[in-house]
């Protein structure tokens, strides 16, 4: 057996799609072709996979190890009727028992995926709440169970856009990152997902590129249920193509189950069908599907997704785009020619700094202290005399003056 199985995430939009039947199914498809295979039931609120597979007594499950019961999750495995097939049954239904902390899904998450088995079924909750996103996230192979309901196949558009949407948003490593993943323009329901991408990689396009390469490596795959008729079957095939239109990732449908009677009724025998059916088309359906997931390359997908990862960490932060100005530039520009500022000249006869020069005046430095209104002879460097009044007093023994001569000339004097 293998430390590193395929872990193939079930999921869907809403309860009553037939999700834990299709889990419970596909895993027996695998056990029975030869695969050493675990079912672990991770809808955390309303688990009932053991009794899907007519187990009546529990006493280890997904909670032992959460409430540290047990250290190992493979310890919480029980054999079933199914030969190769091993269920690991979900927490009793209990006030909570679906919000779990982070840290326990984290510890969760780490244990199924190293399940000592071939492959690893987990059936995750409906809805999207985060826990249930990143237990489907967490599969090398993610499968959404619909029907051609339109409100099934919204429920399911809205699953997958949620489990995509939560990936990506794994992979910020700071504030800003996360900041531009939360635009609102891109939460509306007509807006693209390339959008998101675009709009990174504006800001911080190394990090747009980590997005671009997640998508990449990961896919959906489709399971369609109670198919009624060849347009039903149609439905399917062109969700999958809105879901590349507007997600940007590759999707498939691995298998449409026709409505059957059988299937129905199994689920109150608690009975699989495919513990019984060998030849008929709903085994048939299982077994194309059971083949497909073991043409796929787990470790390939695993490492294209820990690329993407490093990728994201080793982003550089993006110098953030310069603000606007508050004003026009303008309105503060000099009107009058500037002079080499910064040079010794004197002032009565006294060694100053000239700061700054302008027609109307100047900005000096003098050890001694000036009185606002006092005139003196300032002499420059070049040996040219200006007579000026002290006007104000700043910080630092620093004087603003005005040249007398000019200031008398604009007067009319």
């Amino acid at each position: 057996m293998s430390s590193n199985p395929i872990v193939v995430g079930v999921g869907g939009g809403k309860g009553g799609v037939g999700k834990s039947m299709v889990a419970a199914n596909l895993a027996i498809a695998l056990a029975q072709a030869g695969r050493q295979t675990v079912l672990v039931d991770a809808d955390l609120g309303s688990p009932n996979l053991h009794s899907l597979l007519g187990i009546e007594k529990v006493k280890l499950t997904v909670e032992s190890l959460l409430n540290h019961e047990i250290d190992q999750l493979d310890l919480a495995r029980m054999p079933t009727q199914v030969a190769n097939l091993s269920l690991v049954a979900g927490s009793a239904a209990a006030p909570g028992s679906a919000n779990i902390p982070h840290t326990q899904k984290q510890k969760l998450m780490r244990h199924i995926a190293g399940l000592d088995a071939q492959v690893v079924v987990v059936d995750v909750g409906a809805g999207t709440s985060f826990n249930t996103l990143d237990l489907f996230n967490v599969a090398d192979v993610r499968v959404v169970v619909t029907t051609p309901q339109l409100t099934a196949l919204q429920n399911a558009y809205g699953f997958a856009k949620s489990a995509v949407y939560r990936e990506l948003r794994s992979l910020a490593q700071n504030k800003e990152q996360a900041e531009l993943m939360e635009d609102p323009r891109l939460s509306m329901e007509t807006a693209k997902l390339q959008q998101l991408v675009a709009h990174v990689r504006a800001r911080q396009p190394f990090f747009a590129a980590a997005l671009r390469e997640a998508l990449d490596a990961r896919q959906l795959y489709v399971i369609g249920n109670c198919v009624l008729e060849e347009k039903d079957a149609n439905v399917f095939h062109a969700f999958v193509r809105m879901v590349r239109d507007f997600l940007s990732v590759e999707c498939e449908v691995l298998g449409q189950l026709r409505s059957s009677r059988r299937a129905h009724d199994s689920v109150n025998r608690r009975r699989p069908l495919m513990i019984d059916e060998k030849d008929t088309d709903f085994a048939l359906v299982f077994r194309r599907i059971c083949d497909r997931i073991l043409t796929l390359d787990a470790k390939a997908i695993r490492l294209a997704r820990r690329r993407a990862e490093e990728r994201a960490a080793q982003a550089p932060l993006e110098p953030a785009a310069p603000a606007p100005l508050p004003a026009d530039l303008d309105a503060y520009s000099r009107t009058a020619a500037r002079r080499e500022t910064g040079l010794m000249a004197s002032l009565d006869g006294k060694s100053v700094i000239v700061q700054d020069v302008t027609e109307s005046g100047a900005l000096i430095t003098s050890d001694e202290k000036l009185t606002v209104g006092a005139r003196h002879t300032l002499t420059l460097s070049d040996g040219r005399t200006h007579p000026i009044e002290i006007r104000a007093a700043r910080e630092g023994n620093v004087y603003s003056s005005m040249f007398v001569e000019p200031a008398r000339k604009a007067a009319g004097q």
